[in-house]
């Protein structure tokens, strides 16, 4: 049978691709449903194209819909994510096929840009036949918390002592900036976005109605928004999750937003969210690294440090397409221009 390559159809599509992702990935884990990953949000309804056999869905792309930074304007961009064929059909070229339908509708919507992480054999895809551009270094950054618990857990994985999580004391002041855990919406966010936008070279808009959609709407997450206000101005935020990787306790930054004249509120911060990991046992903080700008400064500060791509534990690159009159910009492929967060991505 010949395939057919459309747009999907909501209301009636959702069933088929929730189905097309276990036969592709395995059941979904907590709340990170394909179903979650594209919920409307600030930018609204997220493009997605898939590939159908006969009655079946056999093949589905989407591109996450988000404002984005690019220079002085406000655009709108995608980030590729539920890129998936079914193994039965793998072979056929309907991972690029799927990929061009998606990219082509999104730029006749007037999306400025099209990027996303992979890994390795995904990457080649995307950076081959659907012509996006590597942006490399990838910006993985740690701090290390607990060297031996680390080095334990390196040499003989699972062995590490963990430490039961703690109460962390909200509310804190560090070198006269006070840090609360406050909601995802909280509009002071608003305020702290409104003074970082300028600083951001290319980025996706991070206000109160980001945090909203993205921390939000998945409580089994266990997102913590810290907010740092200083002289009763609020002049940066965090957002922090505890996870564990290849079996190591970590603590992830998946957002850090801040003021470019707030440096105090900067080290106030990630003071504060290294005493959150250190509760929950944690061996290391990890961030991604910014390309320039005040939050880049800080962590850097603070003694993250970014990993060689040979010592990643999971190989994960960034690339981008420019689309329409962005086809040509060397703003979008300059990393040093980017302000990446764990926060667009779909694994944390």
């Amino acid at each position: 049978m010949g395939e057919v390559i459309r747009d999907f159809q909501a209301g009636s599509d959702e069933a088929a691709v929730a189905a097309l992702w276990t036969r592709a990935f395995g059941a979904p884990r907590g709340g990170q449903t394909i179903d979650w990953l594209f919920r409307p949000g600030p930018a609204g309804v997220s493009p997605r194209s898939v590939a159908v056999v006969g009655d079946r869905i056999v093949a589905h792309a989407g591109g996450v819909a988000v404002r984005a930074r690019v220079g002085s304007e406000e655009v709108l961009g995608a980030y590729s994510v539920g890129a998936m064929t079914d193994p039965a059909y793998q072979g056929r070229g309907l991972f690029f096929k799927v990929g061009l339908h998606l990219y082509a509708r999104l730029e006749r919507e007037g999306f400025a840009f099209v990027a996303g992480f992979s890994n390795a054999k995904s990457h080649r895809l995307m950076t081959g036949p659907l012509k996006r551009r590597p942006v490399r270094p990838f910006p993985w950054a740690v701090r290390v918390l607990r060297p031996v618990h680390l080095l334990r857990s390196l040499v003989v994985p699972g062995t590490a002592d963990a430490r039961a999580p703690q109460a962390w004391a909200a509310g804190a002041s560090h070198g006269g900036v006070e840090v609360a855990s406050v909601e995802p919406g909280d509009p002071r966010l608003d305020a702290v976005w409104k003074r970082a936008a300028a600083s951001v070279k290319v980025g996706c808009v991070r206000d109160a109605a980001f945090a909203r959609w993205r921390y939000g709407t998945r409580p089994d997450a266990g997102y913590r928004v810290l907010l740092a206000v200083r002289a009763g101005e609020p002049c940066g935020y965090l957002v922090y999750r505890a996870m564990r990787l290849r079996g190591i306790e970590a603590g992830f930054l998946l957002d850090f937003v801040l003021s470019p004249d707030a440096a105090p509120a900067g080290a106030a911060l990630l003071g504060a969210a290294a005493e959150l990991a250190r509760t929950t046992g944690a061996a290391l903080l990890s961030a991604l690294l910014p390309g320039s700008g005040p939050a880049r400064d800080a962590l850097r500060s603070a003694g993250f440090l970014r990993i060689p791509e040979r010592l990643h534990p999971q190989l994960i690159r960034f690339s981008v397409r420019g689309l329409g009159r962005h086809a040509g910009s060397t703003l979008l492929t300059d990393p040093k221009a980017w302000h990446l967060s764990w926060a667009d991505t779909d694994v944390v």
